[in-house]
């Protein structure tokens, strides 16, 4: 699996009863490198679990042929590119299962909840009998998400976010580091959520539905935007020498770009202080992390990647200007 994620997936494996191994990326991108995979993959290996980021995995196919080569599953993480495609076909379609979890801050999105995929009988009849022994969750099981939903909501329209929000985030960057440090997990079984072993509730499908309706407009915002990064920032875009064909079927949840990692926090911090939303890494390397880091493996390109990388946004409050703005602005930033 990835290391380039929340702890909390690794988590799940591991209560899964599993054992994780990291596989590594190539340099500069988010794709896996065949030559980690094939290093750590044998016959005891049970699934490969690959994660699409901003952009499409490339190597799916080469992926999928080494997994039947060893008889082992291949799962895809897709929460970061619903509405995407790969060689036309929807994603969720086109490995053995995936699994799209529908956090807020994703695509598709809800106070938390998610989906999974398969076109394998048998894993669909075993995750029906699991899942249909789960209650069902009910209004008062999303009290605490909602508000926490809701307030983040609340903070990012613009007339609140331009008046207090972002001046409050300019002025802790002039104070303190923007460096983003791993958060300590925990992992016992007894201090798992019970909703997690839940369905949700009717309500959700009614607004997944709704907002399952919007995803072809949003994803062609977020390609229109990205179109103007590429012009000024392509070179320098994580997975730049991923294929036009690939690119166009991708959903760019953000838009990320290669800069000297000496220099990683200082040019964020610059933009910041200019008045331009950009952002650091997306995920740490959970290799890192003190309780994964014996974990069989070495992500050393992944290392790079996150301190290395700054975050453009794509999301439909991002207008034609402001793409051209920001862009111009982070490119004379890494020149100076």
């Amino acid at each position: 699996m990835s290391p380039f994620t929340i702890p909390d997936v690794v988590t799940m494996v591991v209560l899964a009863g599993a054992i994780p191994v990291f596989y590594d990326f190539q340099a500069r991108s988010t794709a896996c490198s065949l030559d980690s995979l094939e290093e750590l993959i044998d016959n005891e290996t049970a699934c490969v679990i690959l994660t699409h980021y901003h952009v499409n995995e490339i190597h799916l196919s080469q992926i999928a042929q080494i997994c039947r080569a060893y008889g082992a599953y291949l799962f895809d993480d897709c929460a970061l590119v619903f509405g995407g495609t790969i060689d036309g076909h929807p994603i969720g379609t086109v490995t053995d299962a995936s699994v799209f979890s529908l956090s807020y801050f994703k695509l598709v999105n809800f106070f938390w909840g998610g989906l999974i995929t398969t076109r394998n009988p048998d894993i669909a009849q075993r995750l029906t009998g699991i899942v249909n022994s789960w209650p069902r969750l009910g209004p008062l099981d999303y009290i605490k998400p909602a508000k926490a939903c809701l307030t983040y909501d609340a903070a990012s329209r613009p007339a609140l976010f331009n008046a207090i929000i972002f001046p409050r985030i300019q002025g802790e960057v002039q104070r303190t580091s923007i460096a983003k440090s791993l958060e300590p997990i925990r992992i016992e079984t007894s201090d798992l959520n019970p909703t997690l072993t839940a369905r949700p509730s009717y309500a959700a499908f009614g607004e997944w539905t709704a907002k399952v309706g919007e995803v072809d407009l949003r994803l062609a915002m977020r390609r229109k935007i990205v179109d103007i990064y590429r012009r000024r920032l392509g070179h320098r875009m994580i997975g730049a020498d991923t294929p036009s064909s690939v690119l166009g079927e991708s959903s760019f949840m953000n838009f990320p770009v290669f800069v000297p990692s000496e220099r990683c926090n200082e040019i964020a911090r610059a933009m910041i202080l200019a008045g331009y939303d950009v952002g650091r890494t997306l995920y740490p390397n959970a290799h890192r992390h003190p309780r994964y880091n014996s974990i069989q493996g070495r992500t050393e390109n992944v290392d790079r990647m996150v301190s290395s990388t700054i975050y453009l946004p794509t999301h439909f409050g991002v207008s034609e200007q402001y793409a051209e703005d920001i862009s111009t602005r982070l490119a004379a930033e890494i020149a100076d």
